[in-house]
């Protein structure tokens, strides 16, 4: 049994905000010393200090007590990240939904090329304008207008995509595999950016969960409301738990654990969406 859950949640959090001892001791006027005593499990905080070092990670006491939030992202430094990779897992965990029916009309069909068109851009290092998915959107926005029930996923897509692009940069995940290759940085530098530039990203994400929460809650109930493409309703409604593309009030580590839960009994009723995120999920 782990006795030490608290203290290794402690410094998995202060480590991955690229903290020293002292800045973090600093913030809940604490020395170093006891930094050290509380994640080596020699110490105990008390529940005030605990409460601090919650909300000041934007944690919840119990999860910080409770949950291995160190065992959530473990990043393998055998793994060499490929733009390919990249977009080939993003197009297994967002997939692009065409259908011959659905493609009969002109303006889905100019959306799913686009999507195509620029899934090869970025395949090729090709930066893609903003205006690009904007006019994807418009293309699938004419497409729900003529009942055209595939567009209402291709519209998910859009927005789960524009969520992923603005808060991952490609750029820099390829400049510091470069480095990494070339032995000029290592997978921490890589976790420690990641971090930096999820932190200065909070007050957007919340802007843009507050934009299109209403717009996704209707276009995935539309797609439950069907038979044909119900279980890409539930897989979207998971996946935005996963993805930390939802406000329910509890960090990104808690929602993600909710949704991936509910990827795993949606597999067991045989989601197809499910199945394939999990078995993607498991080899990358």
């Amino acid at each position: 049994m782990d006795e030490n859950i608290l203290g290794k949640n402690i410094k998995y959090l202060r480590t991955m905000n690229g903290e020293t001892l002292e800045e973090l001791g600093n913030v809940i006027r604490a020395s170093k010393k006891t930094i050290q005593g509380y994640e080596s499990g020699r110490r105990m905080p008390d529940i005030a200090t605990i409460e601090k070092i919650a909300h000041y990670y934007g944690k919840m006491v119990d999860e910080l007590v409770h949950n291995k939030l160190y065992e959530l992202e473990k990043i393998s430094s055998d793994k060499i990240i490929k733009m390919d990779e990249i977009m080939d897992t993003l197009l297994h965990i967002l997939p692009v939904i065409e259908t011959d029916e659905a493609c009969r009309n002109k303006s889905f069909l100019k959306g799913v090329t686009e999507i195509r068109n620029m899934i090869s851009s970025f395949r090729n290092g090709i930066e893609v304008q903003g205006v690009i998915i904007s006019e994807i959107i418009d293309c699938f926005i004419i497409a729900i207008g003529d009942d055209i029930i595939e567009a209402v996923g291709n519209m998910i897509w859009c927005i789960f995509f524009l969520w992923t692009q603005q808060y991952t940069d490609l750029d820099k995940i390829k400049k510091l595999q470069v480095r990494i290759n070339k032995g000029e940085s290592d997978w921490k530098e890589f976790k420690y950016e990641y971090q930096k530039d999820v932190k200065k990203s909070s007050s957007k994400k919340k802007a843009f969960v507050y934009d299109y929460d209403e717009l996704l809650f209707e276009l995935i109930g539309e797609l439950k409301a069907t038979k044909k493409w119900s279980q890409l309703g539930d897989y979207y409604l998971a996946l935005r738990y996963v993805v930390g593309l939802i406000d329910t009030g509890y960090s990104d580590e808690m929602n993600q654990a909710v949704g991936i839960q509910m990827l795993i009994a949606f597999a067991q009723v045989g989601n197809k969406y499910s199945l394939d995120f999990l078995e993607t999920s498991n080899n990358i």
